[in-house]
């Protein structure tokens, strides 16, 4: 036994691993969708760096106020949904921390019934060649899963 933990302290390669998971659930009393993106928050911080050239110090005393405007533009530029063949728009509904994880939720006002729905998301994908980004989906009480990659970046779900 001593010798399988020291093969794997010392011999098995240290290798980081970049995930996020993205949660997408249509609550048709209200006619929302509502999605929730986590992610490491040391990743998410970099990410909004580069993409805003503003250290936004999350989960700090010094987090800056218009944080979640520069959120908001980074998600809807790295996620996009259409819903029926149409594009919508997310809006920026609130974040929290979970220890070392930002938990980013958003909504889409608005939506009756889902039949097809584009997701694409980019999350991260600029940072890191081997992100991958974790997507359920819920309609109708039907989950679907897939993980989206820098070569697979997009899925199409059909609910009928």
């Amino acid at each position: 036994m001593i010798g399988l933990i020291w093969f794997w302290l010392f011999v098995v390669p240290v290798h980081d691993f970049y995930v996020s998971i993205c949660e997408a659930e249509h609550n048709s009393d209200l006619r929302q969708l509502e999605i929730k993106v986590k992610t490491f928050t040391n990743d998410y911080e970099e990410a909004l760096l580069k993409h805003s050239g503003k250290k936004l110090g999350l989960d700090t005393s010094e987090e800056k106020a218009d944080a979640y405007i520069i959120i908001e533009k980074y998600l809807r530029e790295k996620i996009q949904i259409s819903i029926n063949g149409e594009t919508v728009i997310l809006s920026y509904w609130y974040h929290e921390y979970e220890a070392d994880a930002t938990w980013t939720h958003l909504i889409v006002e608005d939506i009756c019934d889902i039949h097809e729905m584009q997701f694409r998301n980019e999350v991260l994908m600029e940072l890191f060649d081997d992100q991958t980004n974790i997507l359920r989906v819920e309609i109708g009480g039907k989950k679907q899963y897939v993980n989206l990659t820098k070569n697979y970046r997009y899925e199409v779900f059909r609910f009928d």
